[in-house]
């Protein structure tokens, strides 16, 4: 179950309506185009979470739970529905052409999500993973020079 967005969120970027169906019944019924299958939507948004969590697991520590910090909790609602509206469209078996919207957004989300993997963009509200140390304890040898060595090898 995602916590970055829900699946209301989906229904109300692609529009779901009864009569003519609404776009969101349009993309998850896989047969008739008809009516909304709301577990094909949960699963577009659980992928969507999965792919947003790939990109910035990278370098934050992402919440499990809905974040309570308000800027982060749009910034990832609004990537992950950009990417679940896309996909929508791609993984139906009729192949419908994508709305230019949509792919607009799918493009602007995959170029964020990639500047925010490379360092080149922050995401507000975020943990950010700590990074390796070069602090901390320092090791020393000590006693004998080693014994395996050519001079003291010799007789062996």
């Amino acid at each position: 179950m995602s916590v970055f967005a829900l699946l209301d969120d989906l229904k109300e970027r692609l529009g779901i309506q009864s009569s003519p169906p609404g776009l969101y019944n349009q993309l998850t019924d896989r047969l008739t185009s008809t009516y909304a299958d709301d577990v094909v939507g949960q699963g577009l948004v659980d992928e969507a979470e999965g792919e947003v969590r790939d990109w910035l697991g990278r370098r934050y520590s992402l919440p499990s739970v809905t974040p309570s910090d308000a800027i982060l909790a749009r910034s990832l609602k609004t990537l992950t529905i950009d990417i679940a509206a896309y996909r929508a469209f791609v993984t139906h078996p009729a192949k419908p052409e994508v709305r230019k919207s949509h792919a607009e957004n799918y493009r602007r989300a995959l170029e964020r999500l990639q500047a925010i993997a490379d360092g080149k963009a922050d995401l507000p509200g975020a943990t950010v993973l700590p990074g390796p140390s070069t602090s901390g304890p320092t090791s020393a040898v000590f006693g004998h020079q080693s014994i395996l060595t050519e001079e003291g090898m010799q007789g062996f």
